[in-house]
């Protein structure tokens, strides 16, 4: 026998037993909940869009995800409502 080997134990075949959750009936899958959603927020988008169309022209290399991010904040800090 090898020195490794000496120690070893066999590994036992064990029957396989269905779990708790495999003997439950399958469940329906959970539907999805409706939120209200803002009816403006397409209008403030374009807005933001537009703006930051404004802003990528007169600087071309700026990304435009901080386009975005510049529009948005200009946009918000004029026009924040007290």
């Amino acid at each position: 026998m090898e020195k490794g080997m000496a120690r070893s134990k066999k590994k036992e075949i064990v029957s396989h037993t269905p779990k708790r959750k495999e003997l439950e009936a399958p469940k329906k899958p959970k539907k999805k909940k409706k939120t209200q959603r803002d009816p403006g927020a397409s209008q403030r988008f374009k807005e933001i869009t537009q703006r930051a169309k404004e802003i990528r022209e007169k600087h071309p290399k700026m990304k435009w995800k901080n386009c975005i991010k510049q529009a948005s904040k200009e946009r918000y800090t004029t026009t924040k409502p007290k």
